[in-house]
């Protein structure tokens, strides 16, 4: 599987939204430390016998940032800068009505999406886009993790709307890495890769093995092992224009603890069985949860709290006062009989709960205070997008100080946004 990252250009035609085929992607990364900045230039080819407006929609990698913006029509080079949002749109509208190229990047409902309006192309031309962002990479497990997602919407990508034959997408990727530490290895568990040491021990230069044509899609994911991982690291730059100077400093602390066996555990699994996670969805989540049971510990408390539109919890508890008569979620205490009840109910979970409420179920799981002596965690396992990501991130950090939360994103539709967010 070989990846085709990120952007598509897309037009309306007659009323349907049609792809610009794509002829080439090639990707040019550095990596230093803990940021890396990401060159993406992707060639389009219009094969209509007219000018299209087109759109080039763009997902962003959670904590990125766009700095730099290209696009190249018949050897004329055009490059963005930022401006107020209204009168950005004011320009690029002026420009459409004189028959002009224009090009109008701004960010969609969606916050991990741009969107570019790249204007009149020209039947037959070319389009040249590039695009730079600056990213932060994860380290897990002491690894260093870079990750080029593939794009959603490649299932009509190569559909052929003209009659005439395709460009075959050629895809080129090259990462550099120059890090404070020396590195020990590099790998890629998605694609075959060529990786050379660079002048020092702690440079390195990484490319696909050979070059690909697109003919199915996967991420790519390339590893990299530090011989000091948490060695503390600075870096300041110098801006070229002004001359003023900008440093940042970035910690990887070492956080294994030899006493975590010791730690009273409290853990609620809220499971998604919104409409949209029938079939193997919940299988998966199914086999999850059942490994997830059998793997607790003695003296752990959990529950199990199913949610769509609203929530439905196994383990519930009798109000006091007024709301004696009402029953409230709680944990219970891990052992055999729990454990049965546990399974069983796994077995049974159906998606019949209707849509994708993820902040009334947070809500009901983070209701009360953990219990005394416990520290509290909760395992999400969903596949939605949702309209209110931020809500959603806002309120797991306002309650930071006493929970934490793991989550698990379910099938491609997944929002990363929504689910490396709030695991943040």
């Amino acid at each position: 599987k070989m990846v085709r990252p990120k952007g598509w250009l897309w037009y309306v035609w007659k009323h349907e939204r049609r792809p610009v085929p794509l002829a080439s992607v090639k990707v040019n990364a550095t990596i230093k430390d803990f940021d890396a900045s990401v060159t993406v230039r992707q060639q389009f080819q219009n094969l209509e016998n007219s000018p299209i407006e087109a759109t080039f929609q763009f997902p962003l990698p959670e904590n990125s940032c766009v700095v730099d913006f290209t696009c190249e029509i018949n050897g004329k080079v055009v490059r963005g800068e930022c401006r107020e949002k209204e009168e950005a749109k004011n320009i690029y509208d002026d420009a459409i009505a004189e028959g002009h190229g224009a090009y109008l990047m701004e960010e969609t409902e969606k916050p991990d999406v741009f969107s570019v309006n790249v204007g009149n192309l020209p039947e037959g031309q070319t389009a040249v886009i590039n695009i730079t962002y600056i990213t932060q990479v994860e380290f897990v497990d002491d690894q260093l993790l870079f990750e080029l997602p593939s794009s959603r919407d490649d299932r009509i990508l190569y559909k052929n709307y003209w009659d005439k034959p395709l460009p075959v997408p050629t895809v080129d990727i090259a990462v550099a890495l120059d890090m404070t530490s020396r590195i020990r290895s590099v790998t890629s568990t998605t694609h075959p890769i060529t990786f050379e040491f660079g002048d020092e021990p702690n440079q390195a230069n990484v490319t696909l093995s050979r070059e690909y044509n697109i003919t199915n899609i996967s991420d790519f994911l390339l590893k990299a092992k530090l011989v000091a991982p948490h060695a503390p690291c600075a870096t300041v730059e110098v801006d070229e224009k002004t001359g003023s100077r900008v440093a940042s400093v970035a910690l990887l602390p070492d956080l294994s603890n030899e006493d975590d066996d010791d730690l009273n555990t409290e853990i609620i699994f809220v499971v998604d069985r919104s409409g949209s996670m029938s079939g193997s969805r919940l299988s998966s989540v199914r086999s999850a949860m059942q490994l997830f049971l059998r793997s607790l510990t003695e003296g752990v408390r959990f529950q199990i709290l199913g949610f769509g539109s609203n929530t439905e919890p196994l383990f519930t508890k009798p109000g006091k006062g007024a709301n004696m008569y009402k029953k409230f979620s709680a944990t219970v205490p891990y052992n055999d009989a729990n454990l049965t009840v546990a399974a069983n109910h796994v077995n049974r979970m159906r998606a019949d709960l209707g849509g994708t409420d993820i902040l009334k179920a947070l809500q009901e799981a983070l209701a009360e205070q953990p219990t005394p002596g416990f520290s509290r965690q909760i395992f999400l396992l969903t596949d939605g997008e949702v309209g209110n990501t931020e809500a959603c991130i806002d309120y797991v950090r306002g309650h930071a100080n006493t929970t934490r939360v793991f989550t698990f994103g379910i099938g491609k539709e997944a929002s990363p946004r929504l689910v490396r967010g709030m695991a943040k």
